[in-house]
């Protein structure tokens, strides 16, 4: 009897211990249910915070860009420039938002960079704006597409006069001939000397009380004009050089005499070199537009071969120049995007846009201004803008813009040139080739000599042109007003 109560009692112990234990389980069962319900609900409201703080740094930002965008334009740079602007100015704003009036341990990150856009929109540039907002480390990553579009204003044309210059010029030496009408401030009683009755200058424009100071009026076709106000040559806009780290180039090599590398944005090569017979391709990919301006700075450059620029916008090389005579190789070619040969009659002189920068050199210093000579076996199909440079022209084969601030521009070649334009308010253009250079001669001096030498004035639309200078309405050309427009894709979650 006394076995079978003992055995009882174990039993009934035995049965109080697992029921405690059932129900210790059972309770820490619903005791981490409602922890991880807890912890669910806080991720899940973590999430959806994440989410808006992402959402308003977005519109913060798209806001603070639209402002920087519509300030920047307002001032009517030119558009290659005013994007490279808009990147400077906004590597300034903090990529790092953070958010003192809430409970919350929470910030975003922002990044604003190039993006390919929508071949529904080719007239404007895209950039995509990533924000990732984060709270109590929980993360979620939005982005928007924003494309932009942009016009400058300014005259319809860029100059309305075959020769400009501040202080006279010589014209139909040899029978050389002028076609269009001319204009000169006659600075320091300086003349404009025509010396042909071959020429066909149908008009001149001096300054008032100036009419004496031309010889040989009869030979102008309609009249001499007085006009009471000077022309204004205004100051050549250089380009504006991004402060963000460029895309670094790594070395080429040429394979069967080839070799290509990519500009998409901001690049930096070291050295550029190409033997005689290599030819380089710049690929300039497919973001942006016809118009836009892709730079790639070199420190070096020792090159005898072929350039080739290829894809979507314009390549702007940029090359600081020292001292001395820059001589490329004999054989140096640049053509655009052309197929087979190079040589073309009518060339695109935007495609290659060679920027010569002289940081080493005083304005007004002129015996220490380098030179840049192409010789009589190179093609130059591209525009030149250079510093203080002087610049000859041998080559029958250069086609395309010159805009400097040197001493001297001596054309020597035999080239036929179509809408171009020669801008070099401070130094004196010598033509003296059987060159046809038909468009725009800005100088401070000028002369013409040759009897087969033929300057005819063109209108050269400014569209066309790839450099900044804001030329002031002339008798022939109209103010056209700038334009801008921002478009914007839908917000996109980034998560995977």
């Amino acid at each position: 009897m006394i076995k079978v109560l003992k055995e009882k009692r174990g039993i009934a112990l035995l049965t109080v211990m697992l029921t405690f234990l059932s129900l210790f389980i059972l309770l820490s069962a619903i005791v981490s249910m409602s922890i991880n319900n807890a912890d669910n609900t806080i991720t899940t409201n973590n999430y959806s915070k994440a989410y808006y703080v992402a959402e308003s740094s977005l519109n913060k930002r798209l806001a603070e860009i639209d402002t920087i965008f519509t300030t920047l334009a307002e001032s009517n740079p030119n558009p290659s420039d005013l994007f490279t602007l808009l990147e400077n100015q906004f590597s300034t704003l903090p990529s790092l938002l953070t958010f003192d009036q809430t409970s919350d341990n929470d910030s975003a990150s922002l990044s604003f960079i190039a993006s390919e856009g929508t071949y529904e929109y080719p007239n404007y540039v895209f950039y995509k704006l990533v924000v990732t907002g984060t709270v109590n480390g929980v993360s979620r990553t939005l982005s928007k597409e924003i494309g932009f579009s942009y016009t400058q204003g300014g005259p319809g044309l860029i100059i309305g006069k075959a020769v400009l210059t501040q202080r006279g010029m010589i014209i139909g030496s040899q029978n050389s001939t002028v076609v269009g009408p001319i204009a000169s401030n006659l600075l320091d009683n300086t003349t404009i000397d025509i010396r042909s009755t071959q020429t066909q200058v149908s008009m001149a424009f001096v300054p008032t009380g100036k009419t004496s100071f031309v010889s040989n009026p009869t030979r102008i076709g309609n009249r001499i004009t007085e006009v009471a106000s000077p022309f204004i040559f205004p100051v050549i806009n250089y380009p504006v050089i991004p402060t963000s780290s460029p895309t670094l180039i790594s070395p080429y090599t040429f394979v069967s005499n080839k070799a290509t590398i990519n500009v998409f944005g901001h690049s930096y090569l070291d050295t550029m070199t190409i033997a005689q017979g290599q030819t380089l391709v710049i690929n300039l990919g497919t973001k942006g537009t016809s118009g836009t301006r892709k730079m790639l700075r070199v420190k070096d450059i020792n090159v005898s071969g072929n350039i080739r620029v290829i894809g979507t916008g314009r390549l702007l090389l940029v090359f600081e120049y020292g001292k001395g005579t820059l001589t490329m190789g004999s054989k140096f070619n640049v053509c655009g995007d052309t197929v087979g040969s190079c040589v073309t009659a009518d060339p695109d002189y935007t495609k290659f846009l060679f920027y010569l920068k002289t940081p080493y050199v005083t304005t007004g210093d002129l015996a220490n201004y380098p030179k840049l000579v192409f010789s009589n076996l190179q093609l130059f199909y591209g525009s030149l803008l250079a510093e203080q440079v002087d610049v000859e022209v041998k080559s029958d084969n250069f086609k395309g813009h010159i805009v400097t601030s040197g001493n001297t521009v001596n054309f020597s070649a035999n080239a036929v040139i179509k809408k171009a334009l020669f801008y070099a308010p401070f130094a004196t253009i010598t033509i003296d080739s059987n060159a046809v250079l038909t468009g725009s001669l800005v100088a401070n001096y000028f002369t013409i000599s040759n009897p087969q030498t033929m300057v005819t004035y063109v209108e050269v639309d400014k569209e066309t042109f790839p450099f900044s200078i804001d030329f002031p309405t002339t008798s022939t050309s109209n103010y056209v007003p700038g334009s801008i427009d921002i478009i914007e894709g839908p917000v996109q979650e980034n998560n995977p």
